[in-house]
């Protein structure tokens, strides 16, 4: 708990810089494993959205559509470059 504390506390005082050193602690093969379960788990979730959607209710669609955003946009590689240090 005093772990989750003392992150909140950082993240009130300089929320950019508390996002520089999280994504500096993050390595590249965690940032590429990260990559890896977001697109297969977003990618099975939109399939069985959409076919949930044909099958039992269309209210599914907007469940499928908000996965494939995250299958296409979210890259925590990216994510790491962007918002990493620049060394």
């Amino acid at each position: 708990m005093s772990i989750l504390k003392n992150s909140f506390e950082q993240f009130n005082k300089d929320p950019d810089k508390w996002k520089q050193d999280s994504w500096d602690k993050t390595s590249y093969a965690k940032a590429k494993f990260l990559n890896i379960l977001i697109k297969v788990s977003s990618g099975f979730l939109a399939a069985l959205s959409f076919l949930l959607g044909f099958g039992v209710d269309k209210k599914y669609f907007i469940l499928g559509i908000v996965a494939l955003i995250i299958l296409i946009k979210y890259n925590p590689v990216h994510l790491k470059e962007k918002y990493g240090s620049k060394k």
